[in-house]
């Protein structure tokens, strides 16, 4: 048979599959299509599907979850509705929690028996803060939300001022965002350009780090991810102690020119306040007391760091309560590359013009380095900024820190114990800014070691990645309830994050 023969019967050949294929009902095709996209996803993608809750760990359709996805229609289209990314800027593995930014739950289950069950839309977080030093959640909706700065307090109250934003500047163009997919419901800060669109990028987590890619925007001429995390170290009873954040934010300019970056952090002074019961008939959900008079921020320079120390007069952490002490968020400056600016005192309770201004139209805060001292009803903030310019193709990392110094644990009145940190830093509630020093120091050793201790897990092949998460995930407990004493070196920690019993460990089992 000649070459055109053979051409000329193929041709046929398929001519005839397409008549057969077109004359088959559309509802059998589909029902074909749905068949071979199921095998697709579960043959390639069963690891992902257990992780997002669609197959059960023995590889089951859990209650129709799979059917539900097989109508986006094709391979990418459920991929897509996944939020399935082959790769990330900040690095996290596939073996990660991962979520869209701005997720939110549609359901929370079930309990078994009658009641409400203790879950919120916009979910938990994976926390901030050393074992022992209190901890607080950054959500996948941008919320500094859920604290644990007072050990047994489970305290859920967005604190609208503390917020990361960005600034952007190519070609004449400039954006300003507020990374935040919400925004404050009475109104307060309605300068800033909150609402981020919710799903333009990934919300990753894998304990003690968790972080945002903001890389698929199209809005943002370059590349953005933040990775946050504290120094959790397997046999380092030191830093693994510390009251300390790391912001590691990474940006990669993919374009032909000069792209202007400039990263902000918006904070409120805490100092003194006070978890507070929000509704007198639901004794477990609580909110801040912020009426705390003589609050005071100063500005900070210590080298290259520049930070701004958020404190209150004439309080002492020995008698004082359990937010008595210092706070403290820093960057460095880099010659020639990094330039920080910091703005001492705003109000959160206004429109937040006064720091949003000249940020929005320069990457740069106004200046400021002394503020009011508050009276019993008044709000105070404080900004830091980082600006640089990527040049085309250049990727750049750099940290922004935020670190407290509250070296009381305390129960009852009198029934109190230094926490482990104190043992390295003293107990007078006034090294913020030292632990936020050390930080920048640091980070990068710190982030080598949490890699160090994860890779043997993440890299083993005979572990599933819905184990390897569960395996680190689940010790977000450690930060959040933990109490770690200076004195004795004792360590216990709460069975659950709202329940008050300390080494009762029988809600563990089932929690």
């Amino acid at each position: 048979m000649s070459l055109f023969e053979r051409k000329k019967r193929i041709t046929a050949a398929a001519a005839l599959a397409a008549a057969l294929i077109f004359s088959v009902p559309a509802s059998a095709r589909e029902a074909g299509n749905a068949v071979s996209l199921r095998k697709k996803l579960v043959d390639g993608h069963a690891e992902l599907l257990m992780e997002k809750g669609i197959l059960d760990f023995s590889g089951r359709e859990i209650e129709g979850r799979l059917e539900e996805l097989l109508r986006a229609g094709d391979l990418s289209s459920v991929l897509a509705a996944l939020n399935h990314m082959p790769s990330n800027l900040g690095g996290f593995p596939p073996c990660a929690f991962d979520r869209p930014v701005g997720y939110r739950l549609s359901s929370f289950g079930r309990t078994i028996a009658d009641g409400d069950i203790d879950a919120d839309a916009e979910g938990s977080a994976c926390p901030a803060g050393g074992i022992g030093a209190g901890a607080f959640e950054w959500t996948m909706s941008g919320n500094f939300r859920y604290w644990f700065l007072k050990p047994g307090w489970y305290v859920d109250e967005t604190v609208q001022a503390d917020r990361f934003h960005v600034f952007m500047k190519s070609g004449g163009k400039t954006i300003a965002r507020t990374l935040a997919t919400g925004a404050p419901a009475d109104g307060t800060l309605g300068a800033w350009a909150w609402g981020y669109p919710a799903g333009a990028g990934s919300y990753f987590a894998l304990f003690p780090k968790s972080g945002f890619s903001y890389e698929t925007n199209p809005e943002f001429p370059a590349k953005l991810a933040v990775t946050q995390f504290s120094p959790v170290i397997p046999h380092n009873y030191r830093e693994t102690s510390y009251p300390v954040a790391v912001y590691k934010w990474i940006a990669q300019n993919p374009t032909r020119r000069p792209v202007e970056v400039s990263v902000m952090l918006t904070w409120e002074n805490m100092i003194g306040w006070e978890p507070r019961l929000k509704s007198p008939g639901k004794a477990a959900e609580f909110g801040w007391r912020r009426d705390i008079p003589g609050r005071v921020n100063r500005v900070v320079r210590d080298g290259r760091m520049t930070g701004v120390v958020f404190g209150r007069k004439d309080a002492d952490p020995r008698t004082g309560n359990a937010l008595t002490g210092t706070m403290c968020v820093a960057a460095e400056s880099l010659p020639g590359r990094a330039e920080v600016s910091v703005l001492a005192d705003f109000d959160p309770l206004s429109d937040g013009a006064g720091v949003w201004t000249s940020f929005a139209g320069t990457g740069i805060l106004p200046g400021g380095e002394t503020s009011r001292t508050t009276s019993g009803g008044e709000a105070l903030g404080a900004a830091l900024a980082v600006r640089l310019t990527l040049r085309p193709g250049e990727k750049v990392e750099f940290p922004i820190v935020l670190a407290w110094d509250f070296p009381y644990a305390e129960f009852e009145p009198g029934a109190r114990h230094l926490r482990k940190y104190t043992a390295f830093f003293g107990s007078d509630g006034n090294q913020a800014a030292a632990i936020a020093r050390e930080a920048l120091d640091k980070w990068r050793e710190w982030e080598r070691a949490v890699d160090d201790w994860q890779r043997p897990i993440i890299g083993d092949r005979s572990l599933p990645d819905w184990f390897k998460q569960a395996l680190i995930n689940e010790l977000y407990i450690l930060p959040e309830t933990s109490l770690w004493d200076a004195a004795t070196n004792l360590h216990t920690y709460l069975e659950s994050a709202d329940y008050l019993m300390y080494g009762t460990f029988d809600v563990d089992s089932y929690c």
